[in-house]
């Protein structure tokens, strides 16, 4: 209960007390994309600390002209 409520209010993404439920209960499962460190460092900080577990993926690069 505590993961919903901070995904609900501490995460800004404006969802529905709904949605938010949906999205703590179906884990694992992505919440936030193509966010700085920092952000996803703070909402791991958050989730950890509501009892939550979390794993932040780096970005991948962009392919460029000169990459594969």
């Amino acid at each position: 209960m505590q993961v919903i409520k901070v995904v609900y209010e501490d995460l800004g993404l404006g969802l529905a007390l709904r949605d938010a439920k949906n999205l703590g209960e179906a884990v694992p499962r992505t919440i936030l994309k193509k966010v700085s460190r920092q952000t996803a460092e703070d909402a791991k900080r958050k989730i950890e600390a509501a009892g939550g577990s979390v794993t932040v993926t780096p970005r991948q690069a962009a392919p460029g002209p000169n990459r594969e």
